[in-house]
């Protein structure tokens, strides 16, 4: 390797530069991250052929670029597809790439057993790598062709019923009793409820606020006297901060899961239980009820209603109120045809 990190010097690395095996190597420190060790390391043997790049030769400086506009989490996400596309890709010239290639990088992720959904992701994020390669030598690289949206359709959500919810949350206990409460009563997302504070909350009207994806803010009342209640004791105990912190590390949980399955066991109920399911059990027992679907949008934060209605497709009430609809006014037809074919 020709950048490693620097024995002595915490986040700095040293950059090795060979001449040959008699010559003597030249080590230089470098205070900054690995990628931009490497795009340094790069310049230095002018090894980069702009002309005709290899995969991995412009990588360093798109990284680089990468992480000044984008997230930590997007990051996070670039980082791992480019680990995959560079185990496929590592040995290619850029102009390599072409659609049959790409077909055989997906169907090698779908026999590991990749979702299509997840291979999507890494082909959206070589297309914003080719795209920058386009831009920064002038070549002409086509873009990957992902899989279409309906190949890529996530299963339609399979709610809970009421019984069903009543025995998790009874067999809950504490802050994650608390907060599965929230995701049934109100609709939060899982990393709504680990990131809610003391000040989101508003004891005198019983309102949260809501920090949902993309930075949207919503607010949701909290109808339950009894999970009303609970917060109030939160707050008041706590001040300010998280409102369920982790009791193992003082921060946001990451998960629940285990917690729920345990629960689900101890109800008798076989099916996988996960928070997003909670989420999805309150939309549609929304619906069930009548409920407007633009107010039910609102209250579960979606830019497009759209979004809201896939859970039509499950709220068996409402499907079960139109057909029934139809079937009473066929059935009154087929009366009136028989009483006038009779006289």
């Amino acid at each position: 390797m020709s950048v490693y990190k620097h024995p002595s010097k915490p986040g700095w690395q040293m950059i090795k530069i060979s001449h040959g095996r008699k010559g003597k190597a030249d080590y230089i420190p470098f205070n900054g991250s690995r990628e931009d060790a490497l795009l340094v390391e790069a310049e230095i043997r002018g090894t980069v052929n702009r002309s005709d790049p290899g995969f991995s030769d412009l990588l360093p400086e798109f990284m680089i670029a990468y992480k000044n506009r984008s997230s930590k989490r997007s990051l996070e996400v670039m980082h791992n597809s480019m680990r995959h596309l560079g185990i496929f890709f590592g040995g290619y010239k850029m102009r390599h790439i072409v659609p049959s290639l790409i077909e055989s990088y997906k169907a090698k992720r779908l026999a590991d057993g990749v979702k299509k959904r997840t291979i999507n992701i890494e082909l959206s994020n070589l297309s914003a790598y080719i795209t920058y390669t386009n831009q920064t030598t002038g070549s002409d690289i086509p873009r990957p062709k992902r899989f279409t949206k309906k190949e890529t359709a996530p299963p339609l959500p399979r709610p809970m019923s009421v019984e069903e919810l009543a025995a998790i949350i009874d067999n809950l206990q504490g802050d994650i009793k608390t907060m599965v409460e929230l995701m049934t009563f109100c609709g939060l997302r899982r990393a709504e409820v680990f990131g809610l504070t003391v000040s989101d909350y508003n004891q005198t009207t019983s309102i949260l606020l809501i920090n949902g994806k993309g930075g949207k803010q919503r607010i949701a009342p909290v109808s339950s006297p009894d999970l009303a209640a609970k917060l109030t004791d939160i707050c008041r105990a706590k001040k300010e901060g998280l409102l369920f912190p982790s009791p193992r590390t003082g921060r946001q949980y990451t998960d629940i899961r285990k917690s729920l399955r345990k629960a689900a066991k101890q109800a008798g109920i076989q099916r996988n239980i996960t928070p997003h399911l909670f989420r999805h059990s309150f939309a549609t027992a929304l619906l069930n009820d009548g409920q407007d679907i633009r107010t039910i949008q609102e209250l579960l934060g979606h830019s497009e209603i759209a979004t809201t209605q896939i859970y039509t497709q499950v709220a068996d009430t409402t499907k079960r109120a139109a057909t029934s609809a139809l079937v009473a006014n066929v059935a009154n037809a087929q009366t009136k045809h028989h009483r006038s074919t009779q006289h």
